[in-house]
């Protein structure tokens, strides 16, 4: 494992994983890791076994291992080598050399131990063993459902309307007529949905229409005619983005003023004026009380509200008033007052002055004490700007959009005002009239017309009366409540309290949104993909050629509405570029386990440099592998100063001993050990590994005393060998410290034994 060719392909393999991670990283962050053979997931059956692989995690996982593995195999191969490499050149103490064990040592404490021996190289080889343990590069993955965009040409059906509406409707001399006869197609064409679509979405948080979000409407597609331009990019995904005009509507308020001016909202009455009040008609117990005044009592249409009152057992409740009330009469510039009134009225109606229509007489509603009141005045904006949009165009679900210019004002919304026309001006010629209508007048009529539309069908849409209790349609009626659907919208966005609704900056808020969303659900109701619908209309379609100019009575007006401008307007473009949005799975790679990977590989890759390039030299001086036993004898079988040595000392055993063992005795942290060449007691030359010593050599023996004390006596020139002298003496039975002094004697080392430690001078 330390050869050199292994080393640079070790380096060759980590140098590929970093280039294989960064170009798979970057094809990640561009998307363009999708639809291949590492994301897909096999499903394999085993003996009724069914289980799921996923190539993205098993293949990183499998590298990591096999790096793992070759570098734990070359890390331990170093350790088990450490210490031959480190008296290679030159003496080593025993403690960092002879006696230093690695190879049963974990390698999380391989690092600590050759620092502690001061083996700088196999502490970072240590260290990058231990690095691998945390290369699990299965991590980098995850596999997500992303969408990506394949562009397409589309083309378009409609645009918001530039041409006014066309009626027929038989003559009548004033625009008011008109207005009933337009008003009453719009409520009859669709039994007003639109109206009901609206107040479910602000009341229970119901679905937007299509092609629809927020308060914003946009232009629809034909699906059909979508879907065979997609057709040839061969997908089933149905989300778009495309370019198209959006519409909205909103309201511009201001607060009115109501401390300053109570008497025209109140009549305060003394109950006590004989002349307008008696015992028959008069509330008992009462000695004043309020009634609603002029604009607010306008409830449904232009009628007095008389209703409803919250009477219970144990007196009078709050009840609430809130309608919109259009105060241009239908003319222009348009405008409309939105009141909230809250108060305990009575529950019954006592005459005073009643207002007469048709012989009967009607009643006051009577507050006993002065009402909370809180108005605002209106003016209507209609808006359109080009919008990005995100939709699903079969169902026309919009899921995102951006407005990308500053909205401008919609002047097409606003062009004729219920105008006739007739090429011929004569009376008797206009038995049937053609009547143009701009969407922004129905829609603001028709909302504002909605809570009294008994009246309309009844032809008394402009009579001032008291309301029709009986007309259930398009208001809420109960105990202590009479609302409009605007009003009871606003009403359920402030969660049902009616004291929210007095301040006048939640009261704009309110009714800002709700006048948008309720035009939302009229521009979007009933279009066709083709003929278009109130608010859109087919490109470039104008009105017909011979409808006549604008006349009133018998005469030509000058202004002649969009009549006069359909020749200037420029139709929107046909074709335009939208993008399907495909979903597929893609494998994503984590930023912060990217880095980690090639950060750890990175030194990996240092650590194999070094580890194969210092030290070279002494690896070379080497002359056999040290894997067998054979081997290791080879190193020591001649060594007999360092085989002496090492019989009555404990230098191996399990890696924690050495942690908690005590220090080593003096003379031990003094001896060296060195690998080369060597004379033994013979006097032959050998290669191995032997202690070594600069102090002359003295040979000596052993005895003991009674006392178990260790005596080291001379020996004269006449004696034999150190190793005779060994296998001679009889040292206590046996006792190989005999053996360990006479070797060792001669570099004049202390002998300890049992804690006695005496050296007997040389005299002795």
């Amino acid at each position: 494992m330390i050869r050199i060719w292994m080393g640079t392909l070790l380096l060759a393999i980590l140098a590929a994983l970093i280039a294989v991670l960064a170009v798979l990283y970057n094809l990640s962050r561009t998307g363009r890791l999708s639809q291949a053979l590492l994301v897909d997931q096999l499903n394999i059956d085993v003996l009724e076994l069914s289980t799921t692989l996923t190539p993205y995690s098993i293949i990183p996982t499998l590298i990591a291992v096999a790096v793992k593995l070759w570098f734990r195999a070359s890390a331990e191969t170093f350790k088990r080598l450490q210490p031959f490499v480190s008296i290679a050149d030159s003496p080593s103490s025993t403690s960092d050399s002879v006696s230093a064990e690695y190879a049963n040592t974990p390698i999380a404490l391989a690092s600590i131990k050759a620092l502690k021996h001061s083996h700088w190289i196999l502490a970072l080889i240590g260290a990058g063993a231990f690095v691998t343990e945390a290369l699990g590069m299965s991590a980098l993955w995850d596999r997500e459902l992303q969408d990506t965009s394949h562009a397409f040409n589309l083309s378009r059906q409609l645009e918001i309307r530039n041409s006014p509406q066309l009626f027929h409707h038989p003559r009548v001399h004033t625009a008011l007529s008109a207005n009933e006869a337009v008003l009453k197609s719009v409520f009859d064409a669709s039994l007003q949905n639109w109206l009901y679509g609206a107040t479910i979405e602000l009341t229970q948080s119901a679905s937007t229409p299509p092609w629809s979000k927020d308060t914003w409407s946009f232009v629809p597609l034909d699906s059909q005619v979508t879907q065979e331009a997609a057709s040839g990019l061969n997908s089933t995904g149905r989300n778009i983005t495309f370019e198209t005009p959006a519409i909205r509507a909103r309201l511009e308020c201001s607060v009115v003023d109501y401390a300053s001016n109570k008497s025209a909202w109140l009549v305060e009455t003394d109950f006590g004026n004989k002349t307008a009040w008696n015992r028959t008609n008069a509330p008992a117990g009462l000695d004043h009380g309020y009634y609603l005044n002029d604009l607010a009592a306008r409830g449904p249409g232009l009628r007095t509200v008389a209703c409803c009152a919250n009477e219970t057992r144990q007196g009078f409740g709050d009840a609430v008033v809130g309608y919109w009330t259009d105060t241009s009469s239908s003319t222009i510039p348009l405008s409309m007052q939105a009141k909230w009134i809250v108060g305990r009225p009575l529950n019954e109606s006592y005459t005073q002055s009643p207002i007469v229509h048709g012989g009967i007489a009607y009643d006051r509603w009577i507050w006993p004490e002065a009402p909370q009141i809180a108005a605002i005045d209106c003016a209507p904006i209609i808006e359109q700007a080009e919008a990005s949009i995100i939709v699903d165009f079969e169902k026309g679900l919009v899921y995102d959009y951006e407005i990308l210019g500053a909205p401008q004002n919609a002047t097409n919304a606003w062009t004729d005002f219920y105008f006739y026309h007739g090429a011929d001006t004569s009376q008797a010629a206009h038995w049937q009239e053609n009547i143009t209508t701009s969407y922004g007048y129905i829609f603001w009529d028709s909302l504002l017309t909605a809570a009294n539309a008994g009246a309309l069908v009844n032809n008394k849409l402009l009579y001032s009366a008291p309301e029709d209790l009986s007309d259930g349609i398009f208001n809420f009626r109960g105990p202590g409540l009479n609302t409009d659907f605007m009003s009871y919208s606003m009403l359920a966005m402030a969660n049902n309290s009616k004291e929210a609704l007095l301040d006048p900056t939640t009261l704009m808020d309110f009714a800002n949104k709700t006048f948008g969303i309720f035009f939302k659900h009229f521009a979007s109701e009933e279009v066709n993909s083709t003929a278009g619908g109130r608010v859109y209309q087919p490109i470039g379609e104008k009105l017909p050629s011979d409808l006549g100019p604008v006349t009133y009575g018998s005469k030509i007006t000058a202004n002649q509405g969009a009549l006069a401008l359909q020749n200037t307007i420029t139709p929107t473009p046909k074709d335009t570029q939208a993008n399907l949005i495909i979903p597929i799975e893609q494998l994503i790679m984590s930023p912060i386990a990217f880095f980690l990977s090639i950060s750890l590989l990175s030194f990996l890759i240092l650590t194999t440099i070094i580890m194969y390039s210092v030290n070279r030299t002494r690896y070379k001086t080497l002359p056999r592998d040290v894997d067998t036993l054979a081997s290791m004898i080879a190193f020591i079988h001649g060594s007999e100063k360092l085989l002496a040595w090492s019989r009555d000392s404990q230098h191996s055993g399990a890696w924690y001993r050495s942690w908690t063992s005590k220090s080593q005795p003096a003379e031990d942290r003094e001896m060296k050990a060195q690998m080369g060449s060597f004379y033994d007691l013979e006097g032959r030359e050998r290669w191995g590994i032997e202690l070594v010593g600069t102090m002359n050599p003295r040979p000596c023996q052993v005895a003991r005393n009674d006392s178990s004390e260790v005596d080291v006596q001379e020996v004269g020139d006449n004696s034999k060998s150190e190793m005779q002298d060994a296998d001679d003496t009889n040292v206590g039975g046996g006792d190989s410290s005999g053996v360990r002094s006479a070797l060792l004697g001669r570099f004049d080392w202390e002998v300890r034994r049992k804690g006695a430690i005496r050296r007997k001078p040389v005299s002795e």
